[in-house]
């Protein structure tokens, strides 16, 4: 009789055990519930718990000392073509790679290493070290806005890359602003015409030709869409492997459009130029040859305005390089 009260006892006991279990849930039990239905503060307290445990989680994972802030974070394609997340921290960029199995494909960037952050093909983020080192992030969103974190974050740390670009930007600025005042054939200023088909900025312009250099550019944003940010200069009628065409320089690329419905274009960065040189062929045609590397150029025929073509890319090719 007294095993059988025990017993009793003992289930008792358990019960009430279990009773305190389902009255008094943890706390992250409690929030989670709340949040479920729908309890604003206990969705932001749930938020705020997860954020600081991924916080912890980035900390180890990339061992970043207490005072490193992470400032901003985004899920992207890493260099590799691997999904994962870029973090920028108050002193370095960092890449955790989503696949547990490829942990290799982590890494940290120091932004007092950074060299250059810019656009790439294929709307990438391109970020150079001094060690000739390039990362490139395929196809990342918002852009833009982070090469401005970056660069934000660079002037916090008074990073080298920062005055770099700063110092080039202002050259490539001040060519512009040349190339801008500079009356040819091939290249009008955008300024519109006033009345008395004067510009805006004050010297006389031929109508014609600033329709022409109007629809130049109209035509360039067209085909390269991202040309809005990079503004065209000068354009120029040439040839291309006997295609027929039209040559844009713009502030950071060479571009080549041929004529025809079965057309041809690309472009051609400056910073991958090495020299532009003019080579009479016939006393009719001349080329314009645009160095890659020893064994790799672009050729251009041209019929006129060649000499002018040659020496625009030149000085834009020294900008860029910073000769």
């Amino acid at each position: 009789g007294k095993e059988k009260e025990e017993d009793d006892e003992e289930d008792s006991n358990d019960d009430e055990e279990d009773e305190e279990v389902e009255e008094e849930p943890g706390e992250h039990e409690v929030l989670c519930i709340l949040a479920t239905k729908g309890d604003s503060a206990a969705k932001k307290m749930v938020s705020q718990k997860i954020s600081k445990i991924k916080d912890l989680s980035i900390r180890r994972k990339f061992n970043l000392s207490l005072e490193e802030q992470v400032i901003e974070s985004q899920s992207c394609t890493g260099p590799d073509k691997h999904p994962g997340k870029i973090y920028l921290t108050t002193k370095q960029i960092c890449f955790d790679c989503l696949l547990p199995v490829l942990t290799r494909y982590n890494f940290q960037i120091f932004i007092a290493s950074i060299q250059d952050v810019e656009r790439g093909d294929n709307n990438s983020l391109v970020i150079r070290t001094l060690k000739n080192k390039t990362y490139a992030f395929p196809k990342f969103s918002p852009l833009e806005q982070w090469i401005g974190f970056i660069h934000k974050q660079g002037m916090a740390i008074e990073a080298p890359f920062v005055a770099l670009q700063d110092d080039k930007q202002k050259k490539t600025e001040e060519m512009l602003d040349q190339a801008t005042r500079k009356k040819t054939e091939i290249f009008a200023p955008i300024d519109v015409p006033s009345e008395g088909g004067k510009k805006k900025g004050g010297s006389c312009a031929d109508d014609k030709e600033l329709d022409a250099y109007i629809t130049a550019q109209e035509n360039y944003f067209k085909e390269f869409p991202a040309g809005e940010m990079d503004p065209l200069i000068a354009f120029f009628v040439a040839s291309y492997k006997k295609k027929s065409g039209d040559l844009y320089v713009s502030k950071n690329h060479v571009s080549f459009v041929s004529r025809g419905s079965f057309g041809k274009k690309f472009q051609i960065k400056f910073q991958n130029l090495k020299s532009a040189d003019m080579r009479q062929l016939t006393l009719t045609k001349t080329i314009l040859a645009l160095k890659i590397s020893a064994r790799e150029e672009y050729q251009f025929e041209f019929k006129n305005n060649v000499d002018k073509a040659c020496g625009l890319i030149s000085e834009l090719i020294k900008v860029t390089n910073g000769n």
